[in-house]
């Protein structure tokens, strides 16, 4: 996983209404979910066109948030 920190932010964002009992808490968790993954798309194009080498690591590490399906 490229971004695993974004990863761990995703799983405590999405999780913890669950854990607190609110469900219409999962409403605004989803859009900070997506919210992190429209920065990771934005980083990820800084990241290849300030960092050489940043394409050889991407085809290394295929995934970049969930491992087997992003």
């Amino acid at each position: 996983v490229r971004h695993p920190l974004y990863a761990g932010g995703v799983v405590m964002i999405l999780f913890l209404p669950i854990a607190l009992g609110s469900l219409w808490g999962l409403i605004p968790a989803v859009l900070a979910a997506l919210t992190l993954v429209a920065r990771i798309e934005f980083e990820e194009a800084m990241l290849i066109e300030g960092m050489a080498g940043y394409e050889d690591y991407r085809q290394r590490v295929k995934y970049k948030l969930v491992p087997g399906i992003y």
